[in-house]
């Protein structure tokens, strides 16, 4: 996950109704928490009015940090699949992907870990 609006606008909503945790790695928990910080970021300063809206600062929500994300699944029993790992979300992420459909790479998950191999 990033914290771009467009990828967590959503959690808050999903926190009121379900309850669930979110989690981010890093400085994405700290932008998470506190969606003013990706205006602040992109302006260089504390933004102007024009610039606090839902496409550039989602609600706040609640994150926990993850520091790896093996050890979220493993917790919670979960078993890693390819269709989870799409979900977590990155450019590197995405070109890896589109390796796997071109053929070019494969991938293989162990332990709940993402193992990629060239071809």
């Amino acid at each position: 996950m990033h914290s771009h609006a467009d990828h967590i606008g959503g959690n808050q909503y999903l926190q009121k109704r379900t309850g669930c945790r979110i989690y981010a790695p890093g400085i994405e928990c700290s932008f998470t928490r506190h969606p003013i910080l990706e205006p602040i970021s992109l302006y260089g300063g504390y933004p102007p009015k024009d610039l606090k809206h839902k496409f550039l600062m989602a609600q706040e929500s609640e994150a926990q940090y993850l520091t790896k994300l093996q050890r979220l699944f493993t917790e919670y029993d979960l078993q890693m699949n390819f269709e989870q790992y799409a979900l977590v979300g990155s450019t590197v992420r995405s070109y890896l992907v589109w390796l796997k459909d071109v053929g070019r790479i494969e991938v293989e998950f162990t332990d709940n870990m993402v193992c990629w191999k060239a071809l």
